[in-house]
């Protein structure tokens, strides 16, 4: 995305933050620069960042690595410019069939979630941002939800434009979770036949089901004129 915008609007100053070093895959734009860091930290730091000099922000999938939701988003409606737009996309760790929650009967899911707000993390980051958004103090905002699903179900029911990204969720998430939570369950007291039941029962329970999602959010907001 940090590379796509910066193609599209070449005459602007894009930059990318991430915690971790950003791979050099494919040639960046002039006006493109990465910067390694908490994104958090650096926007009250760096002076890249300062209050009101940004036109537009987006953010996508750092609620795992990301402490301190709602000082985040306040920071980055400080940097916005008057009328400056913000964009964030994150789901909601819980899972649902045909619009009936399943996961909260889940065990692990409900370790792995306390483990995350032990830590200053969201969980359920997608569903609160427009909250977030609000109490930063911006307005205009929009609120759209998407369901991601588990498996090809939803291409079955006429929806074929996800039928690849369904059926990749099916297959790789399972391996995918289990990773997750073997790292945020690290040093949370479990046993070690404890951590065997919860891998188990997560890679169970993330197999592909018929009418199985979890919530994707998309928000934006505008920082007042």
């Amino acid at each position: 995305m940090t590379s796509h915008l910066g193609r599209t609007f070449s005459s602007a100053e894009v930059y990318g933050i991430d915690l971790s070093p950003v791979p050099a895959v494919h040639a960046q734009p002039d006006n493109v620069k990465f910067i390694q860091g908490d994104a958090t930290q650096l926007i009250a730091q760096d002076n890249r960042f300062e209050a009101g000099s940004v036109d537009f922000t987006f953010s996508r999938l750092v609620m795992a690595g990301l402490k301190g939701w709602q000082l985040y988003v306040r920071r980055v409606a400080q940097m916005l410019k008057p009328g400056g737009y913000v964009e964030m996309q994150e789901p909601s760790f819980a899972y649902f069939i045909d619009g009936t929650e399943v996961s909260a009967s889940w065990p692990w899911l409900q370790a792995f979630s306390t483990a995350m707000n032990s830590r200053g993390m969201d969980p359920l980051a997608g569903g609160h941002l427009a909250r977030y958004m609000q109490n930063a103090g911006l307005v205009n905002i929009q609120v759209r939800t998407y369901e991601w699903p588990w498996g090809d179900w939803k291409a079955n029911r006429g929806h074929e434009e996800v039928r690849r990204f369904g059926t990749h969720l099916g297959q790789t998430m399972p391996a995918t979770w289990q990773g997750l939570l073997g790292k945020m369950l690290d040093g949370q007291g479990y046993s070690e036949e404890r951590m065997n039941e919860f891998l188990q029962a997560c890679h169970r329970d993330m197999q592909p089901r018929e009418g199985m999602y979890m919530s994707y959010y998309v928000v934006c907001g505008r920082k007042a004129m």
